[in-house]
């Protein structure tokens, strides 16, 4: 279900979790791929890059990567 709140449409909870583990998946598995040893993040003080820093955190938590924040 949707929700419109001033013309923006918002994904239900559920659909936005969903979309959350297609993107750690995601991210999870370009290092496989890459053989990259971790992510580089550049952090600009916003929201966006404070998602990115999240989700990257959580698609190395529990495998030997890194993530360096600058």
């Amino acid at each position: 279900m949707k929700i419109n709140i001033m013309g923006i449409d918002r994904l239900d909870r559920g659909r936005a979790l969903e979309l959350r583990r297609g993107i750690v998946e995601w991210l999870q598995n370009y290092l496989k791929i890459t053989n990259r040893s971790g992510f580089v993040i550049g952090m600009s003080g916003g929201v966006d890059s404070a998602v990115l820093a999240m989700l990257a955190k959580e698609a190395t938590d529990g495998i030997d990567k890194k993530i360096l924040v600058l």
